[in-house]
C-alpha cells in the first residue's frame, strides 16, 4: 500500500471481542469513519454500540464509548483519528451479540 491509499475493513466480531487495525512499522493512517451493525439507545438517538480505543499493546485510551456519552459521542464520530504501528485502533463490540464492525481511512505515510 502507498500514501493516499484507502485502508478499510469490515468483519463479524463476537460480543466482547475487538476489531483491531495496527499499521505496519513505518506506516501511518488517518481513520475517518468507524461503523457498527449494532446500536445502543432508542430512536432517534441510537449510537453504535462500541468502544473505540487507541491501544499500544498493553494500555488503551478510550475515544468513544456508546454508553453515557450522548452529544460528545456524536462530536467524536466526526473527527478523524491518526494512528501508527505504536499507537493503533481497537474497536470493542460492546453489544451482547456478534456484530459487523468496520473502519475506513487513508494511509498518510
Amino acid at each position: 500500500m502507498a500514501k493516499g491509499d484507502v485502508v478499510s475493513n469490515k468483519a463479524s466480531i463476537a460480543a466482547g471481542a475487538n476489531l483491531t487495525y495496527q499499521p505496519s512499522a513505518g506506516v501511518e493512517a488517518l481513520i475517518t469513519a468507524i461503523g457498527s451493525g449494532a446500536f445502543a439507545g432508542s430512536t432517534p438517538n441510537k449510537m453504535p454500540d462500541v468502544m473505540v480505543n487507541l491501544y499500544n499493546g498493553s494500555l488503551f485510551s478510550t475515544l468513544y464509548k456508546s454508553a453515557g456519552l450522548g452529544q460528545a459521542a456524536v462530536i467524536f464520530m466526526r473527527r478523524p483519528v491518526a494512528i501508527n504501528n505504536s499507537v493503533y485502533l481497537r474497536v470493542l463490540n460492546e453489544n451482547g451479540l456478534t456484530a459487523f464492525l468496520s473502519y475506513t481511512g487513508i494511509q498518510t505515510k
